[in-house]
């Protein structure tokens, strides 16, 4: 009886834990220009470390599921710097990108 009460108390413990590390977590937000304020559609947004992504829409906002809620969410697009922003928790990125200025030789 005793080594019932062991396995099911092992098994509660291991699908407690394991609840929490497969939640899928909504994240939305924007990507803005640092230069203007105006809002970048097509910009790239990922997932560090993985292939899954989306991208911004026509009006700047961008939603995205994740699994870890430290993960770290990268934003490109080009002639922009890329940022990076971990969530920390948060359900809502906002990016606001730097332009990418190339001095040209003369």
């Amino acid at each position: 009886m005793e080594k019932i009460r062991i396995l099911l108390l092992l098994i509660v413990i291991f699908l407690g834990a394991g609840s929490g590390a497969f939640a899928q977590i909504k994240i939305s937000g924007t990507v803005t220009s640092k230069e203007n304020g105006e809002t970048i559609p097509g910009a790239n947004i990922v997932i560090r470390g993985t292939t899954t992504g989306t991208i911004s829409g026509m009006d700047g906002k961008y939603n995205l599921t994740v699994n870890n809620r430290n993960a770290v969410l990268e934003c490109s697009f080009i002639g922009f710097q890329s940022a990076e922003l971990s969530l920390n928790g948060r359900t809502e990125v906002n990016f606001v990108l730097d332009p990418d200025v190339v001095a040209l030789d003369e």
